[in-house]
């Protein structure tokens, strides 16, 4: 008798939602307009969390519809929203884009299984080394406007390479009308950051207009030694020298430096067992240091004939000066004396000048009754980097207990004096 009850009172409320949709009359709803995008006014016009056509991928100006590949697009506004602060920060926002750190400051990315071996800076194009990145893509993210990642093989831009991702970091330009933004943050770990953006017309038609950027931030870590340092200057200058000519030159300048620079913690012991430290534990010296100093020049003219093609040349000359100093510590300690660690010493010096020139056209033209829209180009990229090691003559400096990270086992004063470079 009672299985038959609650057999019964299942059957009532299974039934109820049929007999409660029973009665509601049909009717036609509103149309119902969803959208992605998140609008805000600016002196720009409207920004975005997209953009209406790139030019990344083909050289040519395509709807994200009309690219062949997949993209994603970082734009200004997303940067802002995100309080994203260097060029890493924003691949690390990319959907497919994956890091691996070397160390506290060299990362290096990778997307569907291959590495990045090269970047863009306005369409033009930087190799980038797997061991020595020059910091092009840790660099201030405040000069950027967008940044644009295209996923796949990009031979027709960037050459042979990787079928990895082309990634184009493109440049503020200087605003129609006077506009000026100033910033400041701090953070936790001693982090204090400020940023002012100024753009000013240089004539009353509003066709020569100059634009300012200046970065700078430093910040500790939860890390013992670990500080940071950045410093960005960003001018440009664009003019309308014809209704149909554009000039745009500028300069940045960025300093880049990180004091107890190093490898990261062990993660096991020498007996396989896992490592329990700290999350303030290091595996640096208070004296190691990485920096990147770096200037960029570069000149932009575009012209656009009666028939409606665009001439583009853009050159680009980089100076850049580089060093790094720290006592790599690698291998397992053992877990009852902490011994056991391989020991490096590593202090690296030198200077990179590049030069790369860009040379394009584009244009509509109808053909066996269609239209159609062909891109042509050339590019010429020279780089030339000179990267000095002085290493210890005779045993590598011994690395003690790892147990006594706190007080930096291998100062300078082991490896100051034995030094040789080759």
């Amino acid at each position: 008798m009672p299985f038959s009850y609650r057999l019964t009172c299942t059957a009532l409320i299974l039934s109820y939602p049929l007999l409660a949709f029973a009665d509601v009359p049909d009717e036609t709803l509103d149309n119902l307009l969803v959208t992605g995008e998140r609008l805000t006014s600016n002196s720009e016009g409207t920004q975005r969390y997209t953009v209406p056509a790139s030019r990344s991928a083909v050289g040519l100006s395509l709807t994200p519809r009309e690219t062949p590949q997949s993209t994603s697009v970082i734009t200004r506004q997303q940067i802002d929203d995100r309080a994203v602060q260097t060029g890493g920060d924003v691949l690390a926002q990319v959907p497919g884009i994956s890091p691996s750190r070397a160390d506290s400051n060299r990362i290096s990315y990778a997307a569907r299984g291959f590495s990045i071996r090269s970047v863009q800076f306005d369409g033009l194009n930087i190799p980038l080394s797997h061991f020595w990145n020059f910091g092009d893509t840790d660099w201030d993210a405040a000069i950027y406007d967008r940044v644009e990642v295209v996923r796949g093989a990009t031979g027709l831009l960037t050459g042979a390479g990787e079928p990895s991702a082309s990634v184009n970091f493109i440049r503020k330009r200087p605003l129609p009308e006077a506009a000026a933004s100033v910033s400041a943050g701090i953070g936790r770990w001693d982090r204090r950051r400020a940023t002012a953006d100024v753009s000013v017309p240089l004539s009353s038609d509003g066709t020569t207009g100059a634009r300012f950027v200046v970065a700078k931030g430093q910040s500790d870590s939860f890390i013992s030694h670990l500080e940071d340092s950045h410093e960005t200057l960003y001018g440009v200058i664009s003019s309308e020298l014809t209704p149909a000519t554009q000039l745009t030159a500028g300069v940045e300048y960025q300093h880049n430096e990180t004091v107890g620079a190093g490898a990261s913690v062990p993660a096991f012991y020498a007996d396989g067992s896992r490592t329990d430290f700290d999350r303030s534990a290091s595996n640096n010296t208070h004296w190691s240091t990485f920096y990147n100093e770096t200037t960029r020049v570069f000149a932009d003219l575009s012209h656009q004939l009666d028939n409606g093609w665009t001439l583009r040349a853009a050159v680009s000359h980089n100076d850049g000066n580089y060093g790094m100093e720290y006592l790599y510590r690698g291998g397992f300690p053992d877990r009852e004396t902490g011994l056991g660690m391989s020991s490096s010493f590593l202090n690296y010096r030198g200077n990179r000048t590049q030069q790369t020139v860009n040379v394009t056209a584009e244009g509509d033209f109808s053909l066996f009754g269609r239209q159609h829209e062909l891109g042509i180009g050339w590019m010429h990229n020279k780089d030339d980097f000179e990267i000095k090691l002085a290493t210890p003559v005779g045993a590598p400096p011994s690395t003690g207990s790892y147990f006594n990270w706190r007080d930096s086992v291998g100062g300078q004063a082991s490896v100051g004096s034995v030094q040789q470079l080759r």
